[in-house]
């Protein structure tokens, strides 16, 4: 889930706010400002934290009225573990520009790290839901895999199918949904989801193992042995590949 966040973060650099200015004093620290963020992400991306957090800090002191330096350093202060700190950035990013769907999706990555999971789902619904948003599919499925950490596997069904419908091409939340309702022991429907899955492009060695389970639990194992063999021919030093071997189909 952070993955998004750190993408959106470091595109946000592109966007040159339109705050309004009183004179050519005010211009030059916006400048200054955004010179420093960018510094900041530029740092950030190398793995330099401590370069990252010093122009960040300059950077709100030019100019503390930029919600995306408040989401950057909110970024930074979770990766130093200071979660009290990135709390208070992102709550203010989100005071300064609480319509940006990305925030709110970092936002909610965010809580549902740190276990506000019902929090955490109302952010990445406010993102999914959002017009302006390019990825809701993203959003949703952030959704459903907080609602699995949380233990709710009825809501995190329901947000990987609204992830599934939202972009015809994104396979994730199908494997998700395959997976949690083999794990029921909803076998035709994880079949349902499978199948799906596999339309929606190549098969990575998790999905192929768990179309053999699939499979198996149906007592088809022809099928089941065919998804072995591929498991086998495309990734042989697998773990997948042992355990389908534990299963019977080794070859």
């Amino acid at each position: 889930m952070k993955a998004h966040g750190i993408a959106w973060l470091l595109v946000a650099i592109l966007f040159v706010a339109g705050c309004a200015t009183t004179g050519q004093a005010d211009r030059d620290d916006e400048e200054a400002a955004m010179s420093h963020l960018q510094l900041g992400i530029h740092y950030m991306r190398q793995g330099n934290l401590r370069e990252s957090k010093e122009h960040l800090e300059r950077s709100l002191d030019y100019d503390d009225r930029q919600a995306m330096t408040h989401a950057t350093i909110a970024l930074l202060h979770e990766q130093l573990d200071d979660e009290r700190a990135a709390s208070r950035h992102y709550r203010r990013a989100l005071r300064l520009d609480g319509d940006d769907p990305a925030l709110r999706n970092n936002y909610g990555t965010f809580l549902c790290r740190t276990g506000e999971f019902e929090e955490a789902a109302e952010e990445f619904e406010r993102a999914a839901t959002n017009r302006l948003y390019q990825t809701p599919e993203v959003a949703w499925n952030n959704a459903g895999t907080c609602m699995l950490q949380a233990g709710d596997r009825e809501a995190a069904e329901r947000y990987f199918r609204e992830a599934a419908d939202a972009d015809s091409e994104f396979a994730e939340p199908l494997w998700q949904l395959a997976n949690l309702t083999y794990e029921e022991g909803e076998y035709l429907r994880a079949r349902g989801f499978f199948q799906r899955l596999e339309e929606r492009g190549t098969l990575g060695a998790s999905a192929l193992l768990l179309g053999v389970k699939i499979e198996d639990a149906l007592g088809d194992t022809e099928q089941a042995g065919e998804f072995a063999r591929k498991l086998r021919s495309e990734h042989a030093d697998s773990e997948e590949a042992q355990e389908a071997a534990e299963m019977g189909y080794g070859g």
